[in-house]
């Protein structure tokens, strides 16, 4: 992420996505929910996030677990926005853990 931050090219990329791909907020419809405001998640899923992400809120669990019928909610501590990269092995783990029970319940 610092080679990121610190080449401005690639800094531009970074916001470019969230350019295409946010509405201004005072634009908002229903059309703009992907997928729809009715939606339900209903196989066995996994939300991990870092509890240091400034875009991650209780809120936001909470919306998640609100329609999900089997989600599973792992936070981890001193980890912020990627934590793919951040705590690799621990989010490759959950994950196997996730698939390995899904496979199993087959």
């Amino acid at each position: 992420m610092q080679k990121d931050m610190g080449n401005p090219k690639r800094l531009d990329r970074l916001i470019n996505w969230y350019r295409a791909n946010l509405v201004d907020f005072d634009e908002i419809s229903a059309t703009d929910y992907w997928p729809w405001l009715s939606a339900r998640l209903s196989a066995p899923s996994i939300f991990i996030y870092g509890e240091e992400d400034g875009v991650v809120s209780d809120a936001l669990v909470d919306d998640f677990q609100a329609i999900s019928d089997d989600l599973r909610v792992i936070a981890l501590p001193d980890v912020a926005h990627r934590p793919h990269y951040e705590a690799r092995e621990r989010v490759i783990a959950e994950i196997s853990a996730l698939l390995s029970e899904a496979s199993e319940t087959e």
